[in-house]
């Protein structure tokens, strides 16, 4: 992204429009990676970098993708009360759904999360491999340290010493 808008501003452009067209919800990629490192870019070069919104809990996408109702409606008891959620299930477990799953266990450690992959490992496109006495780290964007979103998580993980 930093590289199109240095040529943009080499091109004498001096404003730009982000959309974040393989994201449904603004995640560490797209927080980091646009909000922070592209407009400081931008910035830097005279562009005026504007991001469009993600879906996130929009509700139009939110009826779409819950068929048509924008929340789920919740039983209620012989009191009237709306008890609260007892299992979460997460689909995929990237590292987006691996952060979603944590999340939800931060917000509410007595809610039971189920994580669901169709690989024979967690993870997705993140991946560590041992070849031929090297070291291969596997990912989208493999691990920046420099991401201050994805240091966060780590450090909330509990595995920044092994970082």
């Amino acid at each position: 992204m930093n590289d199109v808008i240095r040529a943009l501003a080499a091109r004498g452009g001096r404003e730009v429009i982000v959309v974040p067209i393989g994201f449904v919800c603004d995640h560490v990629e797209v927080r980091y990676d646009l909000d922070v490192e592209a407009r400081a870019t931008a910035e830097s070069l005279g562009v005026r970098l504007v991001r469009a919104e993600t879906a996130n809990d929009h509700p139009a996408f939110a009826r779409h993708a819950g068929g048509g109702r924008a929340r789920p409606r919740r039983r209620r008891g012989l009191d009237g009360a709306v008890p609260a959620p007892r299992e979460i299930v997460v689909v995929g477990g990237g590292i987006a759904g691996l952060a979603a799953a944590q999340r939800v266990r931060e917000r509410d450690p007595a809610c039971r999360v189920v994580v669901l992959e169709a690989d024979h490992r967690l993870g997705g496109s993140i991946a560590t491999e041992r070849a031929q006495g090297f070291l291969i780290e596997h990912g989208a964007d493999s691990f920046l340290t420099e991401k201050p979103w994805a240091m966060d998580l780590v450090r909330r993980l509990g595995l920044d010493d092994r970082v």
